[in-house]
């Protein structure tokens, strides 16, 4: 049997999740690595979704799986920190926009899979409106992760100031992420620039998850 605690079971979630599903990412083809393509490009992207099938297939699945060990792992933080009055209901509130926005970027995902295991024979273009929906699934998911992390990292206890000022730099990383997101969707904006920066920043959500999640760790290990 597992002899694992609730607090140490979401202490290695918060570390491996975030750092799977962004590793896997950056692997997926018309990312940043294999076959890059625009955004706004969608034959390119699919063209590099359907010709790197086999890597699809492996990076589809592991994203979703890691985005779901980061789900797991922040809401096993937020039991290992709950309290009672407005600080808990906030971050219970950003925890739900961080689920619903996880769960749209899983729909994301598969709508990349459908692309890259559709018929052989299919167009580019039969494609397209289901990538278009992709980059719109990304889009509002993002939206809604960004404003979560904006509630659940401000709501949640610290434990000394070096917690407090990183709670706070997230808080106004996710701030720009989501206005990043907010121009990627706008007629005014930029798609691609938009969807770019908000991107990068998802590393210093990693890099914040792992650090609770170390810190989660060496409290149970503790108690």
């Amino acid at each position: 049997m597992c002899k694992l605690s609730m607090g140490q079971l979401g202490g290695l979630a918060l570390i491996v999740g975030p750092v799977m599903a962004f590793i896997m990412f950056l692997l997926q083809p018309g990312g940043a690595i294999i076959d890059t393509a625009a955004p706004s490009d969608p034959i390119a992207a699919i063209n590099a979704l359907a010709d790197n099938r086999v890597m699809t297939n492996i990076t589809v699945p592991l994203v979703i799986l890691g985005i779901m060990i980061m789900v797991f792992g922040l809401s096993a933080l937020l039991v290992s920190t709950r309290r009672a009055g407005t600080g808990d209901a906030l971050s219970r509130g950003g925890l739900a926009f961080i689920i619903v926005g996880m769960l749209t970027w899983i729909w994301a995902q598969m709508m990349a899979l459908g692309i890259a295991v559709g018929p052989d024979l299919a167009t580019e273009e039969q494609f397209t409106g289901i990538f278009v929906a992709r980059v719109a699934a990304t889009v509002g998911g993002g939206m809604a992760v960004s404003l979560g992390f904006i509630l659940f990292v401000l709501a949640l206890p610290s434990s000394g100031s070096l917690d407090l000022w990183l709670n706070r730099l997230v808080a106004l990383l996710s701030l720009i992420s989501l206005a990043s997101f907010v121009t990627a969707a706008s007629v005014w904006g930029d798609l691609d620039q938009g969807l770019q920066l908000a991107r990068s920043l998802y590393i210093f959500w990693v890099l914040w998850t792992v650090y609770r999640g170390v810190r989660l760790l060496r409290e149970e290990a503790g108690a």
